[in-house]
């Protein structure tokens, strides 16, 4: 289980300190007089956007490792822009493990080790080749675009991706970045259905996939979401999120005291741990 532990956090920590991302796929592109139809399907894909200022998921982790498969009980909880918070309870809902995110920190609680990782993100900001931000992290949690630097896309915002479309499906990318690309696939009703990353060598690759979608109303929700990467320290991993049943706006508690009898820990040692 403390095995479990670590492969959650390298699932989400990596997005902060290990998340390089350069060209991906080749498809027709959309000439300069069909904006309209750009604009159009953009405006349907932020329809399933909407306003909000809190979510709460209950959830199901698998993650598959070269180890095998682990799954256990999970809670994500998004102040927006302020918070992400992720709770694992692989035992009659106790809880074992905590993560935490924030516009400037990340904080990883492991109780049955009794340590914990609080570091401040500035210090891997240099190392990155984007500004990744806790709006882009809370973006893809919520099958949203994003735009790096902005942390919240209207219709205008269209015209800073390149459009693609292959048969009916259209897809389109982030313009004008040097270092890594992303790119962001729709389904026939311009429901986000994938979000892709390729590092600048092509060798590291993030895929977020997101299916089983559900009517809460005025937009579509997933139930089911897949993260699967590659090329991280020689390790490939896939971790699903099943069967999610979100709240929206509501209060709730995100504390996240730490024991004194906790050990403290770098966050380094913790990817380390799992990597090697």
């Amino acid at each position: 289980m403390r095995r479990f532990i670590w492969a959650v956090s390298i699932a989400f920590g990596v997005l902060f300190v290990g998340c390089k991302t350069s060209h991906i796929g080749e498809k027709m592109k959309i000439s300069g007089e069909q904006s309209e139809s750009e604009k159009r399907v953009f405006s349907d894909c932020l329809k399933n956007s909407p306003d909000y200022t809190s979510y709460s998921a209950k959830t199901s982790f698998v993650i598959t490792t070269s180890a095998g498969n682990l799954k256990s009980k999970a809670t994500v909880r998004i102040i927006k822009d302020k918070i992400l918070q992720i709770s694992v309870q692989p035992f009659l809902g106790i809880e074992m493990f905590r993560v935490r995110l924030t516009n400037d920190s990340v904080w990883i609680l492991d109780k049955m080790g009794k340590r914990y990782v609080a570091e401040s993100i500035a210090a891997y900001k240099s190392k990155l080749p984007v500004d990744l931000s806790l709006s882009t992290i809370q973006a893809l949690f919520l099958g949203r675009p994003f735009l790096p630097g902005k942390d919240r896309l209207d219709i205008s915002d269209y015209r800073n991706f390149s459009w693609m479309k292959e048969k009916s499906d259209w897809s389109f990318s982030i313009k004008d970045l040097s270092r890594f690309s992303c790119l962001f696939e729709l389904d026939e009703l311009a429901r986000l259905r994938e979000t892709r990353a390729l590092d600048i060598s092509g060798q590291m690759q993030i895929t977020w996939s997101y299916s089983k979608f559900t009517n809460q109303g005025e937009f579509w929700f997933p139930s089911e979401m897949e993260v699967r990467t590659s090329g991280i320290g020689n390790k490939n991993l896939t971790l699903k999120m099943e069967n999610i049943s979100p709240e929206w706006n509501k209060t709730f508690n995100v504390d996240f005291s730490v024991s004194s009898q906790y050990r403290k820990v770098p966050i380094r040692d913790l990817l380390n741990m799992f990597l090697k």
